[in-house]
């Protein structure tokens, strides 16, 4: 099956979204440092910014104003280069992201505001500790006023004021409830992709980590644990302790 065309935003803004194959993408916090680092050098060299990221042990949330190659040759230089070095270091092989990274247009300044708050409060809900103080958050390069962060957009957006972005950042964020839901075509899409390869004995004969490991896939590719539940024809609390056993909680 043909994959769709990435859709192109006139603005040049987009929301990107990076998920793990199933791995940690990051295990010390060395790796967040060093994926930053690539990062940040990649996107000057192609004229490229960063307005907004926060990076997790399994997904990357980023806000990015494309550069003179695009969002997809910028990311087919970083994630590659990450893996080879994460490879190296670990002493492992074979890929380290999900096949393709999710990526949204935004075309006003107020979607493009509300990505970066969305991108802000990821941490929260990633039940980090330390909230907008997380350390691999873009949040406190603007809140702290920067000096680097003068003059880019986000800064040019709220004013050139360190005090306005945190009131900006403090209203309510729209990003997740008007981001668009998967189709049961595009679920069913994602199985055939992760499942390939399985005869139908195997199919029938997944034991609990193989069907945690799906509901845990699932879950990071944006569907929701109601569909799960309704998928797999168990209750949201059988959803929820899977979920939990597949991050490693009790």
């Amino acid at each position: 099956m043909a994959r769709k065309a990435r859709q192109r935003a006139e603005s040049g803004m987009y929301y990107i979204e990076v998920v793990s194959d199933n791995k940690l993408i990051f295990i010390e916090n060395d790796d967040y440092r060093k994926f930053l680092e690539l990062l940040k050098k990649e996107a000057e060299d192609d004229f490229a910014e960063i307005l907004a990221y926060s990076l997790f042990p399994e997904k990357i949330y980023l806000v990015v104003k494309e550069g003179l190659f695009g969002i997809s040759e910028l990311m087919r230089k970083v994630l590659p280069k990450y893996t080879v070095g994460y490879n190296i270091k670990y002493a492992r092989s074979g890929k380290l992201f999900y096949d393709r990274f999710k990526s949204r247009p935004l075309e006003s300044e107020e979607s493009v505001l509300d990505a970066v708050r969305y991108v802000h409060r990821a941490p929260l809900e990633n039940r980090e500790k330390d909230g907008l103080q997380y350390e691999f958050s873009s949040y406190n390069f603007y809140a702290k006023g920067s000096e680097s962060a003068r003059g880019g957009t986000v800064m040019m957006l709220c004013e050139d004021s360190p005090h306005v972005f945190k009131t900006l950042m403090s209203q309510e964020c729209r990003f997740a409830s008007e981001a668009k839901k998967l189709t049961d075509e595009q679920i069913k899409e994602l199985l055939r992709e992760r499942l390939k390869g399985l005869s139908q004995e195997d199919l029938e004969n997944l034991d609990e980590d193989d069907e945690t490991a799906l509901v845990t896939f699932l879950h990071g590719r944006g569907v929701s644990i109601r569909r799960i539940a309704m998928l797999f024809d168990v209750g949201k609390s059988e959803v929820e302790r899977r979920l939990k056993a597949g991050r490693g909680e009790k």
